[in-house]
């Protein structure tokens, strides 16, 4: 699980594959370092306070698992506060079409409805915008 502390960390999948050699000397590789990206700017929102506790319901009981503690992701997943004005844009085709199941990300429309959607959505700006402003 991700949260602000375990995304503070800076850790990112840097998958890579070894192999060894009985008496071989060669070193390992350097592991590339990149610098911190900056959290964008999400979009404006106008939810109501009963849609982001129900957004913040269904988060914590479907999403938490995969995109972390207050939507902080830990660094293999998507950290949804990095979400792009694309994702936003297309979050309802994500969430409950499928549209990134190529990508693992499962489509909720058999368990979400259309307000159930709105309202993870309004939680998810809601914690990207206070991580965007605590970064500036």
């Amino acid at each position: 699980l991700g949260s602000d502390i375990t995304a503070s960390l800076g850790l990112k999948n840097r998958s890579r594959i070894l192999a060894f050699k009985l008496g071989g000397t060669a070193e390992l590789p350097a592991i590339e370092t990149t610098a911190a990206i900056p959290i964008p700017e999400p979009p404006a929102s106008e939810a109501s306070p009963e849609q982001l506790a129900h957004g913040k319901d269904l988060f914590y009981e479907r999403c938490v698992p995969c995109h972390g503690i207050d939507v902080a992701g830990g660094g293999v997943l998507p950290d949804l506060r990095y979400a792009s004005a694309e994702t936003h844009a297309t979050w309802d085709a994500i969430v409950l079409g499928g549209m990134r199941s190529n990508k693992g990300m499962p489509a909720f429309g058999a368990i979400f409805d259309k307000d159930d959607s709105d309202a993870v959505h309004a939680f998810v700006i809601g914690a990207s915008r206070r991580a965007y402003e605590r970064q500036n």
